[in-house]
């Protein structure tokens, strides 16, 4: 859902992508045919994304996305589109215009047991990104 109403006009305000993160374990979501690689599991980040003030729109492909474990940045994983399947919504792919935001989940193959990991989120127009990883009892 797209909902508008951020201006970025005050003289203290400058543009910028808020993403605020939580992440969590799971089960593979179809295992027969997509289990986690040997020493891997999923990870699904729910993620919020606002576009505060850029008038050129901010993309939210997946893959401008990553997740980084020790200095190793992995790519969303494709069983992202199952997430339907078990009640999860999936990120969409958008153009975010000023005010606009969004939320949904990426699915991630990391390393299993890995505590330590950081989204991050890179679009071709460079725009400032702003994150707030926010912890659960859930995370890993």
């Amino acid at each position: 859902m797209l909902l508008m109403g951020y201006t970025a006009s005050a003289e203290n305000e400058k543009p910028c992508v808020l993403i605020e993160y939580n992440g969590h374990t799971i089960e593979p979501i179809s295992p027969e045919y997509y289990p986690a690689d040997p020493g891997k599991e999923y990870i699904l980040v729910d993620i919020n994304i606002e576009n505060r003030g850029y008038d050129d729109g901010v993309y939210t492909n997946p893959w401008n996305f990553g997740l980084w474990v020790d200095n190793v940045k992995y790519s969303y994983d494709g069983t992202t589109s199952l997430l339907e399947s078990i009640d999860e919504p999936e990120l969409d792919t958008v153009t975010l215009e000023p005010g606009g935001k969004i939320s949904g989940g990426l699915v991630f193959m990391i390393p299993e047991g890995a505590i330590n990991w950081a989204l991050s989120f890179h679009d071709s127009k460079k725009h400032k990104v702003e994150y707030n990883h926010i912890n659960t009892n859930e995370e890993s």
